[in-house]
């Protein structure tokens, strides 16, 4: 069959968002952002680890974007090499739609959420957070398939067969040839973002720092390839769940004094700047995508847009010293999508470069050669600390409590919004008759360093709570309405 993209690009939508629509004609209509990028044989957001001349973005290793090819058995679709985002579609009966967005998605297609169904957050956050990647979750008409880390081919009749990515064999056996495959992985990714055949390069590079491992191994990587912005929060907090009850600490998250070390230029705000920064409703951007955890780098949109954004999100997951098969406790879903979309950013997470690696990277953290850099306990990741302290930075600098700069809804509850926002969602589960006690829980987001808050563990939403199949998921909810409505009237605009 021969295929046909038509493409609509249109300024009113977020930089990297796009939608396309496959007709059983061949027909492809594509909606994209001014950002995306088409070629003769697709289109894409992002960057990979391999030749930008090439396209070959469905063969990388490491591909931090999305998109589509064309092939000899039918166009590919292509989705992140990591399970902090995906993709999305639904077949509306007639034609197959994708979408990097999941409200762009149901903007385009007159879709919405199903309002009785209760199984959004096991659907979309406890299940991945345990590396169980459900394939669609209920729309209120039919479904949405949920795509991580695959090739999707699409079939003339609209069927699809879900590919795994091809991965390279022995990619390095120890620490030495472990460092040079993640930093020729990482050299490719940036000489691919700058490119200069590019239409627009990314010729910007920026690193999250702080005194923990993941986001300082990240910088003591990408320092040595050019990388020379660090981005930090002055404070962090701490969960520790004892029963019913739930204490946050907060403490010094700053990483300040690691940046000096490694030559990187630093800049630092408290973890809630970005209520000056955010937009009217702004928080329907993240919570749209599950919650408000990621909300924080609001605050650095100036640093952030237009660049590659080298983050620490899954180092727990690869770097902890554990036996090689044990599980895969990810991270929550990023809450990023929509937002990288609109600042125009390539968010790398680098530990995920060697996801496919997960147990071969294990097997090297607990070997004999790393002893010396294991400090034991529940918190020792021997690989970032090695990274760290063959780069000068001292043992007692980091690595000595886990913190966390997330903003989550799901702890600080209502804290997290303004009050344009607050009274928006409260207005939307009084018109739908869903509960609104989620708004009642109001934690401080920022205290002295070392002071804490003791919490009611059964009432705290989203992760870590006791919420069941039945849950609402009203903050989903709400962030899906507003962006919806968002991407529609980008559409009408366009």
């Amino acid at each position: 069959m021969d295929y046909q993209v038509v493409r609509r690009v249109l300024d009113s939508l977020p930089a990297l968002a796009w939608h396309c629509v496959l007709s059983p004609s061949g027909h492809i209509e594509v909606s994209a952002g001014n950002r995306v990028v088409f070629f003769d044989q697709g289109f894409f957001e992002g960057a990979w680890t391999g030749e930008y001349a090439d396209f070959g973005f469905d063969r990388a290793l490491g591909f931090f974007g999305s998109g589509l090819r064309l092939t000899d058995e039918g166009p590919l679709i292509v989705t992140p090499s990591f399970p902090h985002y995906s993709l999305y579609s639904h077949h509306d009966g007639e034609r197959l739609h994708f979408s990097n967005s999941f409200s762009f998605l149901l903007a385009a297609t007159g879709r919405d959420l199903d309002s009785q169904y209760g199984g959004y957050n096991f659907d979309l956050v406890k299940r991945v957070r345990l590396s169980q990647y459900p394939e669609e979750t209920q729309l209120d008409q039919g479904m949405v398939g949920l795509h991580y880390v695959e090739n999707i081919l699409v079939r003339s009749d609209l069927s699809i067969e879900r590919r795994g990515r091809p991965i390279p064999q022995n990619p390095f056996d120890d620490y030495a040839s472990y460092v040079a495959f993640m930093l020729e992985h990482t050299q490719q990714l940036l000489d691919n973002a700058r490119a200069k055949e590019r239409p627009f390069r990314y010729t910007n590079s920026v690193c999250t720092i702080s005194r923990g491992y993941d986001s300082a191994a990240c910088a003591s990587l990408v320092s040595r390839l050019g990388c020379e912005e660090s981005l930090t929060f002055s404070s962090g907090g701490s969960l520790l769940k004892t029963g019913d009850t739930a204490k946050v600490s907060y403490v010094s998250d700053s990483g300040a004094e690691i940046a000096a070390i490694l030559g990187l230029k630093v800049t630092e705000l408290p973890r809630d700047a970005y209520r000056s920064k955010i937009e009217p409703l702004g928080e329907a951007e993240f919570l749209a995508n599950r919650d408000t955890n990621e909300i924080g780098w609001v605050g650095f949109t100036d640093r952030i847009r237009d660049s590659v954004f080298f983050q620490g999100s899954w180092g727990d997951g690869m770097w902890e010293r554990v036996r090689p098969k044990a599980r895969l406790w990810g991270p929550p879903p990023a809450s990023t999508d929509d937002f990288r979309l609109r600042v125009n950013a390539i968010f790398v997470h680098l530990p995920t470069i060697n996801y496919p690696y997960l147990a071969r990277v294990r097997r090297l953290s607990c070997s004999d050669e790393m002893r010396p850099w294991s400090v034991g306990g529940k918190y020792d990741r021997p690989i970032p600390r090695r990274l760290l302290e063959e780069r000068g930075v001292p043992r007692e600098a980091f690595g000595r409590q886990k913190t966390a700069i997330a903003a989550m809804f799901c702890i600080y509850g209502s804290n997290t919004l303004s009050e344009e926002s607050r009274q928006s969602m409260k207005a939307f589960c009084d018109e739908r008759g869903f509960d609104a006690s989620a708004l009642a829980i109001a934690q401080p987001m920022t205290l002295a360093d070392n002071q804490s808050v003791v919490v009611n563990a059964s009432q705290m939403t989203g992760f870590g709570a006791k919420r069941d199949a039945e849950t609402p998921f009203v903050e989903f909810r709400w962030g899906v309405h507003v962006m919806r409505q968002r991407y529609q009237d980008a559409l009408r605009a366009g």
